[in-house]
């Protein structure tokens, strides 16, 4: 959300059209060049990047994310039936 102010604040820093808005033009792009691509990196590559890491641990361990699911839901079963 910050993010997103911060380039809606900085886009009409970014179109100005006038005398020596050169300097402040090229930074004000530069600044949402920035912010897009971190809240990219954020949002997108790294929980997409940490899924695949962890896939793979599971694969090379031999193990499936399924069966480590039906486990703990087992698991829970058996606290329930036994809390009764």
């Amino acid at each position: 959300m910050t993010s997103f102010a911060m380039i809606l604040g900085m886009l009409p820093v970014a179109l100005a059209f006038g005398t020596s808005s050169e300097f402040r033009t090229s930074m004000a792009v530069t600044v949402i060049g920035g912010l897009v691509s971190s809240t990219v990196l954020t949002l997108v590559v790294i929980p997409v990047v940490y899924t695949i890491l962890d896939d793979l641990t599971l694969k090379v361990r031999g193990k499936s994310r399924r069966v480590e699911e039906f486990k703990e839901a087992i698991k829970q079963e058996e606290i329930t039936e036994a809390a009764k």
